[in-house]
């Protein structure tokens, strides 16, 4: 089959022959795989089961952090992020391309390397950042600041920013009106055993705190592991 046939298409997400291929042990995950797997979350499928959390793709998140203010508002109208409990944005660390539309069509052809977990929590007036490469091997270390140093973190913060005026924190107050850079915190993670399951960790790290409603230490690689099987289950059912 052609690598640009479609094999299966579901709500806003369409996977081709190349993008199911990523779904074998060993492959770092695209836009396309991301958002087949929220767009089944929504359904709640795949073990989701809240319906009072905002999921953001990578192709959305990455448009957050550099887009300007008036694409921002609209989109995050769209999102109806003003209404959730719980917000997480797929991260990716691929750099800001001006030729092209916010820089979608490189983040396609694999300039970004690294996925992590953006996760505003309405109840903590908090902001967590869930990165599985640097991630602990026991224990939980302490949680600290985001940097702007680091590339991954970066671009989180550029995220929070472009969220938090839209944002409700407890007793529904503006996350505007709030010193809300402070609340932008690296939270403990497992740390991820190979150089490409971090888009599956972080996925699966997400699926654990909307079906909490809180945020949680993040996903261990077994569970980056079961959600991956879980899906390439759920392509093959949806090809029948």
């Amino acid at each position: 089959m052609p690598a640009a046939a479609t094999v299966v298409s579901f709500n806003d997400a369409l996977l081709r022959t190349a993008d199911v291929q990523l779904l074998d042990s060993g492959q770092w995950l695209n836009d396309n795989v991301v958002q087949y797997v929220i767009e089944r979350f929504n359904a709640n499928q795949l073990g989701f089961l809240s319906d009072s959390a905002v999921l953001v793709g990578g192709s959305v998140a990455y448009m957050l952090a550099y887009a300007d203010d008036e694409s921002v508002k609209s989109q995050v109208k769209a999102l109806k992020v003003d209404e959730a409990q719980i917000v997480c944005a797929l991260v990716n660390d691929s750099p800001f391309d001006d030729t092209s539309d916010y820089g979608m069509q490189g983040r396609d052809e694999g300039v970004g390397s690294h996925w992590s977990l953006l996760v505003f929590v309405a109840a903590d007036d908090m902001f967590y950042h869930y990165d599985s490469l640097c991630g602990h091997a026991e224990d939980p270390p302490n949680r600290r600041r985001l940097s702007p140093s680091s590339s991954q973190e970066s671009v989180a913060l550029r995220i929070a920013t472009a969220l938090a005026p839209h944002l409700r924190g407890r007793r529904g107050r503006s996350l505007d009106d709030t010193c809300w850079a402070g609340n932008c915190i690296s939270s403990g993670v497992p740390r991820q055993r190979d150089g490409w399951r971090c888009g599956w960790h972080s996925l699966a790290t997400a699926r654990a705190i909307c079906n909490a409603m809180s945020a949680c230490h993040g996903s261990s690689s077994s569970d980056a592991e079961a959600l991956r099987c879980e899906v390439v289950q759920d392509v093959n059912n949806l090809c029948k």
